[in-house]
């Protein structure tokens, strides 16, 4: 059953292939397929393996071990949840707020910030509030430009696609895979909500009401809202896999100089796990991958003052704190 498991799972991971067959050749076929051993199993058994790779040299860089981390915690939540095995303490670790030192996340980043041996690789940061505050300054000038007669209405439209795009991943963090494959019907302008990934989502007033434009725009061109998709080209059919159909990097570039989205990504989860959001839902949700969970913990004291302000936040709000 296990070994079913496991193969079901990477039918829909495939890119994590390697670092599942790693870690079962670190443990052996017949312990991984035990059930009294993977309901023993801990994070720090799962460390143990990613350190004998370190060891070896197998594993040289961060970014594998963040990859290798994230493929084995994801590989025994899916085991745990269609399984009848038993790992409580497991199961909460891999479920607890990230920012949490003793969760999985927590613990699998602590090691790969301070393991020596790992070399470092150059990532996108989660994009600072100063920067955010332009891009959506910029987002809500161009949606204000498609109610202008002067204005070309096939560049505006594509434009504002882009711009409510770029502000629902600020909002939520969702990947650009999963904002491609949002239906026009999950879209309900009366009650101004949104369904992503089955999670009924709330959206802010302006933002409600650039989505009632848009949807307006698209009933004038005669897409097809019932069976189509939300973020759509000038032809109204679905964005392409790869971000540059969506125009947003170009727009990316001459507005903030950089045309990679990840920084917009990881700043919808980092405002996501502030507000103390479980991680697993963050997952379902957005899409995002648990390497890219951990790109948003802080890693420097600039990014621990707003975990301060969220902690800060959490303690006047005891029941006791008025008390003392």
């Amino acid at each position: 059953m296990i070994k079913e498991l496991k193969d079901k799972f990477l039918e829909k991971n495939p890119a994590y292939t390697n670092d599942v067959n790693n870690f079962v050749n670190y443990i052996g076929e017949e312990s991984f397929n035990n059930e009294f051993i993977l309901g023993g199993m801990t994070t720090k058994g799962i460390l143990d393996s990613l350190i004998s790779y370190v060891n070896s040299g197998q594993i040289q860089k961060k970014e594998p071990a963040k990859k290798y981390t994230s493929a084995i915690g994801q590989l025994f939540e899916y085991i745990l949840e269609n399984s009848n095995i038993k790992n409580i303490g497991l199961s909460n670790q891999l479920g607890a707020p990230p920012k949490r030192k003793n969760s999985y996340l927590g613990q699998c980043t602590n090691f790969i910030i301070n393991c020596k041996e790992l070399q470092e690789k150059e990532s996108y940061n989660a994009l600072d509030d100063e920067t955010v505050y332009k891009l959506i300054e910029w987002c809500d000038r161009i949606i204000v430009k498609m109610e202008s007669e002067k204005v070309n209405q096939n560049i505006g439209f594509k434009h504002m696609a882009a711009a409510l795009c770029i502000k629902l991943m600020l909002l939520t963090g969702i990947t650009y895979r999963v904002v491609r494959s949002i239906k026009f019907s999950s879209l309900n302008t009366e009650l101004n909500t949104l369904v992503i990934n089955n999670y009924k989502l709330r959206l802010p007033l302006v933002l409600s009401k650039q989505f009632k434009l848009y949807k307006k725009i698209c009933l004038e061109r005669n897409f097809d809202l019932e069976n189509g998709y939300l973020f759509i080209g000038i032809n109204g059919k679905q964005w392409n896999t790869g971000t540059s159909s969506s125009g947003i990097p170009t727009y990316l570039q001459t507005e903030i100089k950089q045309t990679d989205i990840t920084g917009i990504i990881k700043y919808g989860i980092k405002q996501l796990m502030l507000q103390d959001v479980n991680s697993s839902v963050i997952i379902r949700l957005t899409g995002v991958s648990n390497e890219i969970m951990e790109d948003c913990l802080p890693k420097s004291e600039a990014d621990e003052s707003d975990w301060y302000s969220y902690i800060n936040s959490k303690i006047v709000k005891s029941r006791l704190y008025d008390k003392l």
